[in-house]
């Protein structure tokens, strides 16, 4: 089915515990995942809504040297968000892509950005994304791609681990 808006608690009134060393702008929890973005409501559908892009940071990786990034990230689809006089279910999505950047260290293709494709309206497959490189001062910042109108999205399931 088709996700809705819901609400959830921003990123800066979690707890220290919640955040567990995150940090972003228009993040909201949900329930056992985050989304990335945020819309502002009217009273009425036929009034547009305003959809701001996220972004969530990492806390430093902690080690040196080369690390896998594997994460889940699902595009958000409403079929309300961004149009007015419509609550058509033909909606557009919101982005299908999200941005990874480094602070330190390089991706695979010697970049410290990436675009990663994602889907939208189910999990589908976690990503896996290859660091080289890292200091133990390395973040990984994720966000939407610039200029996107539709920037929501969620993630879930953040994981670094050494390369072997």
């Amino acid at each position: 089915g088709y996700l809705s808006n819901a609400f959830g608690t921003g990123i800066s009134d979690w707890t220290e515990e919640q955040k567990n060393g995150l940090t972003g702008a228009n993040v909201v929890m949900r329930p056992g995942y985050v989304q990335v973005g945020t819309v502002s409501l009217t009273q009425s559908y036929d009034e547009p809504v305003t959809v701001t892009a996220g972004m969530l940071t990492t806390p430093k990786l902690g080690y040196s040297g080369n690390m896998n990034l594997s994460f889940k990230a699902m595009a958000y689809r409403s079929y309300i968000a961004g149009r007015t006089g419509t609550t058509s279910n033909e909606g557009e999505a919101d982005v299908n892509s999200v941005v990874l950047s480094l602070n330190e260290g390089t991706f695979d293709d010697d970049t410290q950005t990436k675009t990663v494709e994602i889907t939208s309206g189910s999990w589908g497959n976690v990503e896996n994304v290859l660091i080289k490189g890292a200091t133990e001062n390395t973040c990984v910042t994720f966000t939407s791609p610039e200029g996107a109108t539709y920037c929501r999205w969620f993630l879930d399931d953040i994981c670094v681990t050494k390369a072997q």
